[in-house]
């Protein structure tokens, strides 16, 4: 990657990062208001801002969470607590493959999909065939992400560098959640990795996806299914589950027709940052789920149909 930083001759690609902040501000205000924030050249992709683990990262997400027009960003390396850092400020971690190597590029979206659980629309089919599966949580990290990548294809954006890093914070989850914590900033360890899985009456994985907490907002990663309907199952079990856990919504990341006919919404990446914020605090939610019939988490004994 080729890097630069703001000068006081920007060039045209770069000055409209900025512009929406710098146009009512007075010149003396402008070198205050506007952390330094260097850019990198990434080929097939052009000039995005580049963000780097260090003491002015929530100033700079924060920067370009008001100004910056696009979605991408790019960091060296896949350090793990980097990555947890990143989620804690309202990124999401992804990667871009390259000839030159694989980049880590955490991506901040423009209106980010979002269920909040009062919404949630439970399809009929879901209803007929929930009985027939069973849902965990935290049992095969490793198997769920080969299946996403199985799916997803050839150069998924979910890397080896970036599998790697998910699994070094899982298996630093599954410690912390036990009382093991480390001392670190709260940046740092509030981010927890975790899988759900979906398994037939026969013992099949047959969906599942991978996802992270941050206090008592969750957010998906990326998921797989191999049976039709299944993954629309594990989906609306997965939210009753977070909903009784305890969580405060469901980050969905992008819009899709799917997430919005189960009843997900957008939200401006502003609101999205301030709901984060509210609700990263609380790192009490348990996300631990034994063997259990997803009928009896979507339908609880009182309300079956």
């Amino acid at each position: 990657m080729m890097e630069e930083s703001y000068g006081k001759n920007k060039s045209p690609r770069r000055k409209e990062t900025v512009e929406r902040e710098e146009e009512d501000a007075e010149p003396n205000q402008k070198r205050k208001r506007i952390p330094e924030i260097r850019f990198a050249y990434v080929s097939s992709v052009g000039w995005l801002p580049l963000v780097e683990n260090d003491e002015r990262l929530e100033q700079v997400g924060r920067h370009l969470a008001r100004t910056y027009r696009g979605e991408f960003s790019v960091s060296t390396g896949f350090d793990a607590s980097f990555i947890r850092r990143l989620t804690y400020y309202g990124f999401l971690p992804m990667s871009l493959y390259s000839t030159a190597g694989n980049i880590l590029t955490p991506k901040m979206h423009q209106r980010r999909c979002v269920l909040c659980f009062n919404a949630l629309h439970i399809p009929k089919k879901v209803k007929k065939q929930c009985k027939l599966y069973y849902m965990t949580t935290n049992q095969c990290f490793r198997a769920v992400v080969d299946l996403c990548n199985q799916q997803h294809g050839e150069h998924s954006w979910l890397c080896k560098e970036l599998v790697d890093s998910f699994l070094e914070i899982y298996n630093s989850s599954r410690k912390e959640e036990i009382g093991r914590v480390p001392e670190r900033a709260k940046d740092e360890i509030s981010c927890r990795m975790h899988s759900i899985e979906l398994w037939s009456k026969n013992g099949d994985l047959v969906a599942g996806e991978i996802g992270y907490t941050v206090g008592r907002c969750y957010t998906s990663l990326s998921g797989f299914r191999t049976e039709d309907s299944s993954g629309t199952i594990q989906c609306v079990a997965t939210a009753r589950f977070l909903e009784e856990a305890g969580f405060k919504f469901w980050d969905l990341g992008m819009a899709l027709p799917y997430k919005i006919s189960l009843g997900a919404s957008t939200w401006t990446r502003e609101k999205f940052l301030s709901e984060l914020s509210s609700a990263r605090g609380d790192l009490s939610r348990s996300f631990k789920l034994d063997k259990t019939n997803a009928r009896d988490i979507i339908f609880p004994t009182s309300s079956q149909p």
